[in-house]
């Protein structure tokens, strides 16, 4: 999953937990994920996301 965000075309939203699904909306308000990309259905790192992709995979995954 952490070299799957680190590529230009990120990961499938639907592959994600209903937890990690729900988290998303919270990473694009802290401008970590692309908005307009998770809207189809895609997580998308933006550059500051990259950064911080660490944070962002331990957000998505948590329980």
């Amino acid at each position: 999953m952490l070299l799957g965000l680190r590529v230009r075309d990120g990961i499938a939203i639907d592959g994600l937990r209903p937890t990690g699904r729900t988290a998303v909306a919270g990473l694009i308000a802290d401008g970590l994920v692309e908005g307009t990309e998770a809207i189809a259905g895609r997580l998308v790192l933006t550059t500051r996301g990259r950064l911080l992709a660490d944070f962002v995979v331990r957000t998505i995954l948590a329980d």
